[in-house]
């Protein structure tokens, strides 16, 4: 149960132990008092004087409080006895008294040359409205652990998404970018990574609904970017929000049932307000440019290596000296594929509303470009909320959101080794003697070029390929709010979330990627329905003015249905159509399709308590039925040269699977000092997930491999801790944010089994259960990273002999630890666990200041301690051929005491220690700069401009273009992985708000 205390007046202060906590609390309170005695700022106007003292409640003076010339920025502060002077005032004027947590008061000068001022503290900022499960609560009333974040803060920086706006901004909520491509897809985890099989998703709920934000494609994993980089959450804008609130722990989430066992994100969406009626137009461009490019070698250096390799394999040597010689810088493929490339966001909103009626209606457009060409993403929008009070009883309204979005991708981010070529493998590879366009300006043919066979020309992957996904959304809800008697109001909400997702595909004839096949093309139709209602009575009666009861009861419905559709065929006699008429193709291949349908139906309640305003208590419980279906074909076979299809069961049934069981103990602590200038959240949580989803060896003469158990556990426990301070008030306002979380994982229990493998990368010379990058094991964390222990480079023969773990092993060659030392290297005896893709500890920190019309926003984020796998490394590091400048210190005869394994080295590929590095980082994300422009135009009711810079700064020992990456998407074992991902961009931006 959380200790809600009352916002104090004074005196209370909260230690913690941890430096960087103390570090800010004292740099706050610095700030925010600046001295026991301010001097008074003077300043001239007419003649008169005014003199006085501020005051509490209580009676208790004051110190800091705001007194400004309304109208005007001419004023001062209150000193440590609470008097204040105003100097050379006229009678016409009123002086406007604020100050953090008390009502603001105005009071006319006219004959007064003493004015004494009580100050009262404001009730609405100590009840503040949370959304809560099925309803709000009071924050002071609050027994659960819940975060919000406003709309204004959800809209800074260039974002599509409202996920992604979480990022650093929420203790205890990790926000990982899957892909730094357009659209590209977000992992959001709230206090840790409570399963192996299942989503780690938290629910979404928008406005009330909660939605299905599961990626329903049907597709296998070489559907390119799609098969776990794409992000649902694209169809709704971040401007179009309100507020955000997430909902960390059991008792806050609990209402929501087992669906809530990775939190949930509660969004609203932004709506009319009575008597405010407004026309507001945005516009915002921004150019973005590749963050960081990675030192590669040059022509001329990278054929010496090519010629050294051959002499050290003992065949003959590819370039003559003369052309070595010649080729000079040669072809930069970085600067070829990376561009700038500008993005775009529109959007024109109509908002207001009379006594009885309020209205929202936004049109929105976002135009993206990719650094990459070739990529691209468009979202087109239109939000409709109307809310109407029909009478004193009865209010109705509905919220619609509909969405196009189209995303053009670019192969990238690949998943290991499906026979998709990746445009940022091939700036890897493509051999920098070779020239990037031939005589009639096409990409060139590399395979026609030494060095270049299998290889795929990286603009031909840009310019020739096609990957396009289009999607519709259409996501609204319509209510009725009933009050049936004075305290018993009655909520009937009807919600629907309808996609049509549709992915087509095209490889051109002679391409890598179509090799054998003479172009290839695929199309595949997904369907999801989504529709649901919740009915929803709640009770509230505060009895003798100490007693505060309020009960929810209610009944919920949700099914959903997907439908899948897969085609694709090979060998078409041109180009020219692409995936629209599949055909033409020569091999058709056996379509497949899929259904899947799903019921939910719920009963719910909760009951809140408190005492005084001090003593709370809150229950929830939540019963669920699960009705489910699935069917799905694709496989034939050939009998006397005619295809006949069949169908058979994929899985074994088991009857006896349950939920995945989540357990959560949860502590905190919310508080406030200095008058609320300064205010703290702290958290402990311990949260136990019990029969986990796990595939368990069954035997093969049942004709399956495995069979789906509820069996096996996981616990992740931490601290969260959150501080939010007003530094400095009146003409110079600034306020700082900080928030920092430690969570621990461990597996506990597999069911049984020892350890199991994740992570497949496969690739040549790779002992076969080393493919598995990862393994999972209790006691250790999820997603731990396995393989061997880089142990530098075999330096002679003399020392190969003399070591004797690895006999067969040349000079130059990469040397791996015996471990267990048995007097030989064996991958299955001398692999071990070599770090842990998941952070210590997590932080962000944001500071936001304005002095008059001028505004700042500086927004920090980082990790410490998580390792990424850089399996890029392998190809252009470890690879004889390897592109990368880190190789020009590669072993020779002549350089023995080289850092990097010589170009004739064996065993690349193997998955060590070599390949993890240190992930931590610290980026400021977001630096921008606005102006509100005073007197723009009689008809225009305020103006601002700004400028900014996201992406600003990346601070971290990471060598790759980006430590915050994973390859491998939304999966929750195999996570921090960079297998050739989509680089990071910096984006500079002008923007522009008017409001009429």
């Amino acid at each position: 149960m959380r200790n809600a205390l009352p916002y104090p007046s004074g005196g209370k202060r909260l230690r913690f132990s941890f430096w960087i906590a103390a570090c800010l609390l004292i740099s706050t309170v610095a700030v925010g008092r600046n001295g026991s005695r301010p001097e008074p700022r003077r300043i001239l106007f007419v003649d008169k004087l005014v003199k006085g003292r501020i005051t509490d409640e209580k009676s208790q003076p004051l110190v800091g409080v705001n007194i400004v010339v309304k109208g005007t920025s001419i004023g001062t502060t209150s000193d440590a006895d609470g008097r204040f002077e105003l100097n050379n005032l006229s009678e016409n004027q009123v002086l406007v008294f604020s100050f953090i947590g008390y009502v603001q008061q105005e009071i006319a000068v006219r004959s007064q040359t003493t004015i004494d001022v009580q100050l009262v503290p404001n009730a609405e900022q100590l009840s503040e409205v949370v959304v809560v499960g099925y309803g709000t609560v009071q924050k002071k009333d609050l027994t659960g652990a819940i975060a919000t974040i406003a709309g204004k803060d959800i809209e800074q920086g260039s974002i599509n998404t409202p996920d992604k706006a979480l990022q650093g901004k929420i203790a205890g909520v990790q926000v990982n970018t899957n892909s730094h491509a357009p659209g590209g897809g977000i992992s959001v985890q709230v206090r840790g990574t409570a399963s192996l099989s299942a989503s780690g998703s938290p629910l979404y709920v928008i406005d009330g609904v909660p939605i299905s934000n599961g990626f329903q494609t049907g597709a296998s994993s070489d559907a390119g970017s799609f098969g776990g980089n794409a992000n649902p959450m694209n169809s709704i804008d971040p401007s179009d929000i309100e507020s955000v609130q997430i909902l960390k722990d059991a008792s806050a989430s609990a209402i929501y049932g087992s669906r809530a066992a990775n939190g949930v994100v509660l969004i609203t969406t932004r709506r009319g307000k009575t008597g405010q009626q407004r026309v507001d137009f945005e516009y915002a461009f921004g150019l973005q440019t590749i963050r960081k490019k990675l030192d590669f070698m040059n022509a001329t250096q990278w054929a010496t290596q090519v010629n050294e390799r051959a002499a050290l394999l003992g065949q003959s040597q590819v370039y003559t000296p003369d052309q070595i010689a010649g080729f000079g810088q040669g072809t930069d493929w970085q600067s070829e594929i990376y561009n700038s490339a500008p993005r775009q966001n529109f959007k024109l909103s109509f908002s207001g509303g009379g006594q009885s009626v309020r209205y929202m209606l936004a049109e929105n457009v976002t135009l993206q470009d990719g650094i990459i060409p070739g990529s691209n993403f468009r979202r087109y929008g239109t939000t409709i909320n109307i809310d109407a009070d029909i009478s004193k009883k009865l209010r109705v309204g509905q919220s619609l959101l509909f969405t196009l979005t189209d995303e053009n991708v670019v192969p990238t981010d690949t998943k290991g080794y499906e026979g998709i070529s990746n445009v940022v493998d091939a700036v890897y590879e493509a051999p920098p003697t070779i020239p990037a366009r031939d005589e009639s300006g096409q990409p060139a043919n590399l395979r026609n070029f030494p060095m270049g066979g299998g290889l795929e020309n990286p603009l031909t992957m840009t310019e020739k390929y096609r990957q396009l996904s289009n999607t519709m959304r259409i996501l609204g809800n319509i209510y009725a709010d009933y009050s049936i008697i004075p305290g018993l109001d009655l909520n009937i909400r009807f919600g629907a979330d309808i996609r049509d997702w549709k992915f087509h595909q095209y490889f051109p004839i002679g391409s890598e990627a179509a090799a054998g096949a003479n172009g290839k093309a695929r199309q595949i139709g997904v369907r999801n329905l989504n529709f649901t209602n919740a009915n929803t009575l709640t009770y509230s009666k505060t009895f003798n003015d100490i007693h505060n009861l309020k009960i929810l009861a209610g009944f919920t419905y949700q099914k959903e249905k997907n439908e899948t559709v897969d085609a694709s065929s090979f060998g078409f006699p041109s180009d020219i159509f692409e995936y629209y008429n599949l055909g033409l193709g020569s091999s058709p291949q056996a379509p497949g399709s899929n259904m899947n349908e799903w019921t939910l139906i719920s009963y719910l309640g909760r009951l809140n308590y408190s005492l005084k305003d001090k003593y709370l208590f809150t229950a929830s419980v939540r019963s669920l039925s699960l009705l489910g279906t699935s069917f799905g074909t694709r496989s034939s076979y050939i009998f006397g040269g005619a295809r006949v299809p069949i169908a058979f069961p994929s899985n074994i049934a088991n009857p006896d699977l349950s939920w995945e069981k989540t357990g959560e103990f949860n502590v905190g602590l919310d508080a406030a000092i200095l008058n609320g200038r300064l205010s703290f959240t702290v958290d402990y949580y311990h949260k136990k997930t019990t029969d986990l989803l796990l595939d368990v060896p069954i035997p093969s003469q049942t004709g399956y491999g495995s069979v789906l158990k509820n069996t096996g556990a996981m616990l992740n426990k931490g601290w969260e801790f959150g501080i939010n301070s007003v530094n400095t008030s009146g003409k110079l306002n600034w306020t700082t944010n900080f928030n920092i979380s430690f969570n621990r994982n461990e597996i506990l229990s597999l069911g049984g089994a020892e350890y199991l493998y994740s992570g497949w990368v496969g690739g040549a010379n790779v002992n076969p259960h080393a493919k598995n990058t990862v393994r999972l094991q209790p006691g250790h964390s999820v997603g731990e990273f396995y393989g061997s222990v880089y142990d530098g480079i075999w330096r002679s023969k003399e020392e190969i002999q003399q070591v004797g773990t690895m006999p067969a092993a040349k000079p130059g060659d990469i040397r791996y630890k015996d471990v267990n030392g048995d007097g030989t290297y064996d991958t299955e005896l001398d692999d071990v666990f070599l770090g842990s893709p998941l952070p210590k500890f997590s932080y962000g920190l944001t500071n936001d200041l304005s002095f008059g019309p001028l505004s700042v926003h500086v927004f920090v984020y980082g990790m410490q301690g998580n390792k990424v796998l850089n399996l890029a490394a392998q190809q252009y590091v470890l690879d004889g051929i390897g592109v990368s400048a880190r190789r020009l210190d590669r072993w020779t005869p002549e350089n023995p005491a080289a850092a990097i394994p010589a170009a004739s080295a064996s065993h690349p590929q193997r998955v060590s220690s070599f390949l993890v590095e240190d992930g931590s980082f610290l980026r400021i994300q977001n630096v921008s700069l606005s102006y509100k422009i005073p007197g723009f135009a009689s008809f225009v009711k305020n103006a601002r401009i700004g400028i900014g810079v996201d992406n600003l700064a990346l601070i971290t020992e990471y060598s790759g273009y980006d430590p915050e990456v994973n390859s491998f998407g939304s999966s929750n074992t195999t996570k921090g992985m960079d297998r050739f991902g989509y680089p990071s961009s910096r984006t500079y931006r002008v923007e522009i708000k008017l409001g009429f």
